[in-house]
């Protein structure tokens, strides 16, 4: 039986899938390369953060202390603040890794208030974190417009060498749908 298309582009672009930038060395510092495939690390940090602080938090049973959800709160506004695209994009690395760390540890904690039936101040910190995240949307997808200009290879006639390894991958996944579509017609 063959593969579904579905899961041949999946194959097909797992290098890239989860990169989020280009591969040149621009970008580089904001990538973690493993085997091959390329991760976003502040995506990876957030994931990370997510995960450890699941078990943290409920076997340690830090909800049930006032001072840790009052901490909490003002730790995520810390997040929040630093997190502010055009303050972000002058930090360092490590500590661009450690804000995102940390926005997945409080997004956690954002989920426990919900189950331990504090409805009123998980929807009050939904709606602001909303907010939030268009606003900051807004001004990260202006600054990724822009990100590029420097660059040597912007006003050349070329593929960029960050993208040149997606294209390729993207002409191989071309070259198996037609494949695939032929084989179908004969």
């Amino acid at each position: 039986m063959q593969k579904p298309l579905w899961l041949k582009r999946l194959i097909i672009f797992l290098p890239v899938l989860f990169a989020h930038a280009p591969l040149c060395a621009s970008f580089r510092k904001d990538l973690f390369c493993i085997r091959g495939i390329y991760f976003c690390r502040s995506c990876s940090f957030l994931l990370l953060g997510f995960a450890l602080s699941i078990p943290s938090i409920i076997f340690l049973n830090l909800t049930q202390f006032t001072l840790y959800i009052y901490l909490s709160i003002f730790f995520s506004i810390l997040v929040l603040i630093f997190s502010y695209p055009r303050l972000y994009k002058t930090l360092s690395r490590p500590i661009k890794d450690c804000l995102r760390f940390s926005l997945g540890w409080n997004l956690v904690n954002l989920l426990l208030l919900l189950t331990f039936k504090k409805l009123f101040l998980f929807l009050i910190i939904t709606v602001f974190l909303w907010i939030l995240k268009v606003v900051y949307s807004g001004i990260r997808s202006k600054m990724k417009d822009k990100a590029c200009d420097h660059c040597e290879e912007f006003h050349q006639d070329k593929l960029c060498s960050g993208f040149l390894p997606k294209a390729k991958l993207m002409k191989k996944y071309e070259e198996q749908v037609n494949r695939m579509l032929a084989d179908s017609k004969s």
